[in-house]
Parts: structure tokens; C-alpha cells; sequence
């Protein structure tokens, strides 16, 4: 009993070092469900520069045996209720419950590549292959 309140409360203190504080919505807590480096980073800002407010929805398109497909989509509020909101530098990540488990401890980067189109890159604990897919909202 004892050695169970203690793993509780070592828990409760990683988490207040380590978790990011709340999102500028209220009602929705933040916290750290992926990594992003500086590079994707930069590619996220960039194509949220034009769309104030908007977010970027990262989901699992699909997964079976050859890995994950990712999905980030370009997003107007408001998030969708349940989504587990991650704060970024200046912009906003959002993952439904649905897919956290399979996203939860991934990194994102930029790559720019020689023979291929540049794109990101999603290193995955959970996943042996990835492939993404970005898409934005069509703007009329």
C-alpha cells in the first residue's frame, strides 16, 4: 500500500515538471503527446501563418501490416470534443482519443530529401513502418 502511494505521487510530480500548462481554451487541459523538431516545427507555422486559430489534427488514417498512414489536416475551431490537446510554440496539435495510443511517444520532423518530395517524418515507438499524408482544408 504504501509503495503504491508512493509510485502515485512520483507519478503527480513527473507530471507537474514535465507536462506542459493549460491550452488558451479553458476547458481543455494540454499535454505532451508527440514530439516535434525544430524543423517540422517551422513547416507547421508556416502553413498555419495565413490561418489564425486554426490547428493541425494528427489521426491514423490506417494501420495494419505495413505500419501506420498519417493523416495531418489543417483544422478551423473548434476542436473536436474528447481531443487530447497538445500546446506548441505557437500553434496548436489535437489527436482524438482514438488514435492517441497508436501516436502517443512519436517524433515528427521535416525532412528535405534529394529524390523525393520534402515532407514529414514520423519516428514511432508503437509502429515499425510509417507513410503520411497531408491535406489541408480547402480555402474558397
Amino acid at each position: 500500500m504504501l509503495a503504491a502511494r508512493l509510485l502515485l505521487i512520483m507519478l503527480a510530480l513527473v507530471c507537474l515538471a514535465g507536462c506542459p500548462s493549460q491550452s488558451n481554451d479553458p476547458t481543455k487541459k494540454s499535454q505532451t503527446v508527440v514530439t516535434i523538431t525544430p524543423a517540422a516545427e517551422t513547416k507547421f507555422k508556416e502553413f498555419l501563418r495565413d490561418s489564425p486559430g486554426d490547428h493541425i489534427r494528427l489521426s491514423i488514417k490506417d494501420h495494419g501490416e505495413n505500419g501506420f498512414q498519417y493523416a495531418l489536416n489543417l483544422e478551423s475551431p473548434p476542436i473536436p470534443s474528447g481531443a487530447v490537446v497538445q500546446d506548441c510554440q505557437g500553434f496548436t496539435l489535437a489527436v482524438s482519443p482514438r488514435d492517441l495510443v497508436y501516436v502517443e511517444g512519436s517524433t515528427i520532423d521535416w525532412e528535405t530529401r534529394l529524390n523525393e518530395p520534402d515532407g514529414f517524418k514520423f519516428d514511432n515507438p508503437n509502429a515499425l513502418k510509417s507513410t503520411t499524408e497531408q491535406t489541408t482544408k480547402d480555402r474558397q
